[in-house]
């Protein structure tokens, strides 16, 4: 279906009018939902994982110090190859935190719209039918989730994916590698992307004019070396980087797979050996749920141009056959690639129809594709034409504890170290020491096969009591009774605040 020669006319370009309004669209989105998540990180709405491991991570790089992240119980670069962070080192040198991560990733998130208007407008040959896709993607509900998210680095990685795929179907090599190499600095999984990304260049792509023999062999040579330089970067950060910075210990999501294997490769051995394992993990509730969210928004046009689509194909595949982490949900970050894959085959796939079909099928397609997009962002999505928007817990614009919980973080003093409450570790990561409570006593959610922090390095304990389960209730309990090591010297409204008064 994909492969073959495209028009030999080089396609209209865009007036000023269709330029306008893309701009206008991708302004708006990074007001309102960068308004939005800055708020919600004002209003005590954002969790330590992940924003929290990221923001500890990049504050201890800063300063010159181990990059062990007590949030996590891993050093950061055991947890993830997240390279792209460190850019923002200088500008945490000047005193920035969270909320830049956050104004950052939301604008990084919307221009995604623009390499998809630049994609279409080649492919439709018309620039205004090309605003369809960017409008299609910013009302999508898992790009509003993994805007919700606050940052993740594999969310950084959808705009430069874009860009990249369509600045091989320009022919542009020399950007094209610069896009690779951006995306592959934002986390591990993006190399199996890229990867993918080499083997559609090499073999189904539709170059924007037709190649000669010469620029042929070029884009088949570059596209078998995207597809190398890929697979090699994934297997330095899981071989090599993870497990240096781990004391010698496999990544930790090898274990995300119990019926498939104990690694990556003996998951891919497992899934071909046993297809009905896979199978059933498929087929769960669950997964028909996320197959629903993910393409009918899109009515379901990725089937059109499925070459395309496995862009997003590992992480796609590992969203339906993890089994320790809910990836199969729009509602996570582990829906960036496959956004990549499934945008980029929704393009296609109208490029299809027209090129096969003619104008009145294009047209048809662009009437269903923007008319789900609405479906879908009223129905699942989270800016405020949603259903979801006004449904309690999604956006906190206001927090009733927010006096208590502003004079409970004020009695800390700033390189203290705390345990505290899973929602307050993004206020309280600039310091060598913050553990999410129970940690560092009881290990959950810490490093890996129940590792353990050390308790004599924490001198505070900062707590909403109402997060608290009975095991949580009965080691605070036991910590601030008269034999224990601290005392409570704030409790207003259940925020209660205890400081080591004993080793």
């Amino acid at each position: 279906m994909m492969p073959g020669v495209v028009d030999e006319e080089r396609p209209a370009v865009g007036a000023k009018g269709p330029v306008a309004v893309l701009v206008a669209m991708v302004g708006a989105y990074w007001l309102v939902f960068g308004f939005l998540v800055y708020r919600q990180q004002s209003n005590f709405g954002t969790f330590g994982f992940d924003i929290g491991i990221h923001d500890q991570g990049i504050w201890l790089a800063s300063q010159g110090r181990p990059t062990f992240v007590t949030v996590r119980g891993l050093d950061y670069f055991a947890h993830h190859v997240n390279l792209i962070s460190m850019a923002f080192v200088p500008f945490y040198w000047l005193g920035a935190g969270p909320h830049l991560l956050i104004v950052v990733h939301t604008l990084v998130v919307a221009c995604g719209a623009i390499p998809l208007w630049l994609l279409a407008r080649d492919r439709l040959e018309n620039a205004w039918l090309a605003l369809a896709p960017p409008l299609a993607y910013l009302l999508y509900p898992a790009t509003n989730w993994v805007t919700w998210w606050a940052y993740h680095p594999d969310s950084l990685a959808i705009t430069p994916l874009l860009f990249a795929y369509w600045l091989a179907v320009r022919g542009k090599w020399r950007w094209f590698a610069f896009a690779v190499v951006v995306a592959l600095s934002c986390k591990e999984d993006t190399a199996l992307s890229v990867l993918m990304l080499g083997l559609v260049v090499a073999l189904w792509l539709r170059p924007l004019q037709a190649d000669d023999r010469a620029d042929g062999r070029v884009r088949r040579w570059i596209g078998w070396s995207t597809a190398v330089a890929g697979l090699g970067w994934y297997l330095v950060c899981t071989k090599v980087i993870i497990p240096w910075r781990n004391g010698g210990r496999p990544p930790f999501y090898d274990a995300f797979f119990p019926s498939l294997g104990a690694s990556i490769p003996d998951v891919i051995y497992n899934a071909i050996r046993h297809p009905s394992r896979v199978w059933h993990l498929a087929q769960l509730p669950d997964r028909r749920t996320y197959y629903v969210q993910m393409f009918l928004p899109l009515a379901f046009l990725p089937i059109l141009a499925v070459p395309i689509f496995l862009i997003g194909g590992p992480q796609f595949g590992v969203d339906v056959t993890a089994q320790y982490v809910q990836g199969a949900t729009i509602k996570s970050q582990y829906a960036s690639l496959v956004i990549v894959g499934s945008f980029l085959a929704t393009v296609e796939a109208l490029a299809f129809l027209r090129r096969r079909l003619g104008q009145p099928a294009l047209l048809v397609g662009v009437a269903a594709l923007s008319l789900m997009s609405v479906v879908g962002a009223v129905t699942w999505g989270l800016s405020p034409i949603g259903t979801q928007f006004h449904h309690h817990g999604v956006w906190l614009a206001h927090n009733r504890l927010g006096a208590e919980l502003h004079t409970a973080l004020s009695m800390v003093p700033a390189r203290d170290g705390v345990s505290v409450t899973y929602y307050l570790t993004p206020q309280m990561t600039h310091r060598q020491y913050v553990y999410e409570f129970p940690n560092p006593w009881q290990s959950v959610n810490y490093g890996i096969n129940n590792d353990r922090g050390d308790p004599a390095t924490v001198q505070w304990l900062v707590l909403d009591a109402a997060t608290l389960g009975q095991p949580e209730q009965a080691l605070f309990a036991q910590l601030t009774s008269p034999s224990g090591s601290f005392r409570i010297v704030y409790n207003s409204h259940g925020v209660m605040v205890a400081h080591r008064a004993a080793p």
